[in-house]
């Protein structure tokens, strides 16, 4: 019977670690370390809620209030699953210390930062009222909240850059504590906190609205902008074609990953797609008989009636582009759930002309999968993401997966163009290996008309 079992409470198997992680360690220590891990983050230094609780009862007893803003990372699971465990734990790190930073040039002495719980996607500021007057007002509150929440953003852009803050979704919410002797202490903090937490939602709500609108607007009125950036042949030393490179309006929506990422959020995918293929054409000034374009296209769009419209075709017209100059970037930033389907739809395009290739191999859902599934049939490149392609000279195993991939596509209709490529080292390296189609900012940046490229660049690799 299980009542007549030992009792294996989670005490007493956290005992039992302890002991056998620091033997040499007493009783008391081993149950001070124990609670300091339950009550502190390891990753961020900053303690939780509940070890703040006697400086909220200081506070609250001397003032009979004060303030909280909450800090909500909305976007954590995708961030953890893009860049794995340790790279979210240092980017937690960063934005910890950012508000440590903030709170030390910003704010009061008495003010405080915590986080709500240990797994480290919600913060607080603890804030004392101000000395001038008794009463903390709520506008008072509503401004320092933005005005923090504007310099947190700022500084978090610089630390990690655009890329990773841009998505990492920071929610700024607010609440007044105040004191009531006739309830609990825990009750009254976390009755602030729920409400400081429901301001930080709403927000992200009122932010999805206007985003939503923004985007709409971008798509109506067709503002998207397409650069353009060359792929050499390195073996022929020439051009043989420019990808498309698309943009938003300058700011927050320029990101073509943050526009599509709003475009899947607000069913605006196909629409936007089909704007962005539009605009690509409409640039082209003239395009050699010899040169492709490659256009990105989100393969759910495949599916779309209109995927080539008829002012996408006058457009493709105009620019004197026929199908087999076209290659059709499948940029996956949603997983292929039906290959067979996907594959009918592919071999029809083909079939008119147009060339495929899968994009940014190596990151994101663009794996081992989708090559076995297309391969030979259905790609004509595979473009390597610029993440196998970074300092590729110092990283055997780069090296290695490149070969891999050179050997994989020696005897079959499918060609390597890797991107990327920085610096002179990168390019010596991947020639060496066998790449002959290349792409990257060392070779020609993105540019709204055809850059060309001087011959010097080839020297490079002759080693002049």
């Amino acid at each position: 019977m299980i009542l007549n079992q030992p009792e294996e409470t989670n005490d007493n198997i956290l005992s039992l670690h302890f002991r056998r992680q620091f033997p040499d360690m007493n009783e008391e220590k081993r149950q001070e370390f124990h609670f300091k891990k339950l009550l502190y983050n390891d990753v961020t230094k900053l303690p939780t809620l509940p070890v703040m609780f006697d400086v909220i009862q200081e506070i609250l007893n001397k003032q009979g209030q004060m303030g909280f803003l909450y800090i909500n990372i909305v976007q954590y699971s995708m961030l953890e699953q893009m860049y794995g465990w340790r790279k979210f734990d240092f980017f937690m790190k960063e934005l910890a210390s950012t508000l440590v930073d903030i709170r030390n040039r910003l704010m009061r002495v008495p003010d405080a930062v915590c986080e709500v719980m240990i797994k480290g996607t919600t913060f607080m500021l603890l804030l004392s009222p101000p000395r001038t007057r008794r009463l903390m007002m709520r506008d008072d509150l509503s401004t320092l909240c933005a005005r923090i929440g504007k310099e947190f953003n700022s500084e978090l852009k610089k630390r990690l850059g655009s890329d990773v803050s841009d998505k990492l979704g920071c929610y700024f919410g607010y609440s007044i504590l105040e004191d009531d002797p006739t309830q609990r202490l825990e009750r009254l903090v976390y009755t602030a906190v729920e409400d400081a937490h429901r301001a930080s939602v709403n927000l992200k709500i009122k932010d999805a609205k206007r985003r939503s609108s923004t985007l709409h607007s971008i798509v109506t009125h067709k503002k998207i902008s397409t650069l353009y950036q060359p792929i050499l042949d390195l073996k022929n030393k020439q051009i043989i074609g420019y990808e498309a490179l698309n943009r938003g309006p300058k700011g927050e929506f320029e990101n073509p990953d943050f526009l599509f990422r709003l475009a899947y959020e607000n069913n605006a995918v196909w629409a936007l797609d089909r704007l962005c293929r539009i605009q690509a054409f409409r640039g082209i000034k003239k395009l050699r008989d010899s040169e492709n374009i490659f256009i990105n296209v989100e393969p759910s769009t495949f599916e779309d009636p209109h995927f080539f419209t008829r002012e996408t075709l006058t457009e493709m017209k105009n620019a004197g582009v026929t199908p087999e100059q076209v290659v059709l970037e499948l940029t996956e930033r949603k997983a292929i759930e039906d290959f067979e389907s996907f594959k009918t739809i592919l071999k029809t395009f083909k079939e008119s002309g147009f060339k495929v290739a899968i994009d940014d191999m190596g990151a994101g859902y663009s794996g081992l999968q989708m090559l076995s599934e297309l391969l030979p049939d259905y790609i004509d490149f595979i473009k390597i993401d610029m993440s196998l392609i970074r300092d590729i000279d110092q990283h055997n195993y780069k090296q290695q997966i490149i070969s891999f991939m050179l050997n994989l596509t020696q005897n079959i209709p499918t060609s390597i163009i890797v991107e990327g490529i920085e610096t002179i080292d990168e390019l010596k390296t991947v020639h060496q290996l066998g790449i002959q189609f290349a792409q990257g900012f060392l070779l020609a940046s993105p540019s709204k008309s055809f850059p060309t490229i001087p011959n010097s660049l080839y020297d490079n690799l002759s080693g002049k």
